[in-house]
C-alpha cells in the first residue's frame, strides 16, 4: 500500500468512527424520546380508577369476590378470575409486568400483552377460544383449571401489592 492511500483510510476510519458516535448520540436521544412518548400514551390511556361507592357486603353464599370493599357477584371461577385481573390492571398500570410475571407457569405463560405468547404452537381458532382481554392490551388465559386459577389470582393481588383476604376476599365457591 502507498502512504498516499494509507492516509485515506486513516481520514476515511476517523470519518466513520465520528458517525458511529453521533449515531449512538442519536439513538440515546430517540430511545429518551420513544420513552416519553410512551408514558405520554400510557397516561392518556390509563382507564379512570374505580369509584368505591358505599361498601357492599357478600351475600350469604354468593361466588364472587370482594374488592375494596365492594363485592362482585360471579357466576363461576373464570368469573372471578378474570374479574379481580380487570381491576388489578386497570387500577394498577404500573405493576402489570409485575403481575405478568407473578402468573408465570414453568414453562406456559398466563398473562401476556399478545394472545398468541400465551399459546405458542397453537391455531389461531385455539387462541381465540382459550383467552380473554383484561384490559389495557393485556390477555389472560382461560384454559387453566381451579387450583391454577386460584393460585394465579392470590399471585396477582400480591404483585399488586395487596393483601389477600383484605384487600381482596374471594368466595370461590358457595357455602
Amino acid at each position: 500500500m502507498t502512504a498516499p492511500n494509507l492516509n485515506q483510510m486513516l481520514e476515511e476510519l476517523d470519518h466513520r468512527q465520528q458517525i458511529i458516535s453521533s449515531l449512538a448520540i442519536l439513538a440515546n436521544e430517540e430511545r429518551e424520546r420513544c420513552d416519553a412518548i410512551v408514558k405520554i400514551l400510557d397516561d392518556a390511556t390509563r382507564p379512570p380508577p374505580v369509584v368505591n361507592h358505599a361498601p357492599i357486603r357478600s351475600p350469604i353464599g354468593a361466588c364472587g369476590f370482594e374488592y375494596r370493599g365492594r363485592f362482585c357477584r360471579c357466576y363461576s371461577r373464570i368469573g372471578i378470575y378474570l374479574g379481580v385481573l380487570r381491576l388489578l390492571m386497570a387500577d394498577f398500570p404500573d405493576k402489570r409486568m409485575g403481575i405478568a410475571i407473578a402468573l408465570r407457569g414453568r414453562d406456559r405463560l398466563y398473562l401476556a400483552q399478545n394472545k398468541n405468547e400465551l399459546f405458542r404452537g397453537k391455531s389461531q381458532q385455539w387462541v381465540e377460544q382459550n383467552s380473554e382481554a383484561v384490559g389495557a392490551g393485556w390477555y389472560a388465559d382461560t384454559n387453566t383449571n381451579s387450583l391454577t386459577k386460584m393460585a394465579k389470582i392470590r399471585g396477582a393481588i400480591v404483585a399488586a401489592g395487596l393483601t389477600p383476604g383484605e384487600d381482596v376476599k374471594i368466595t370461590w365457591r358457595n357455602t
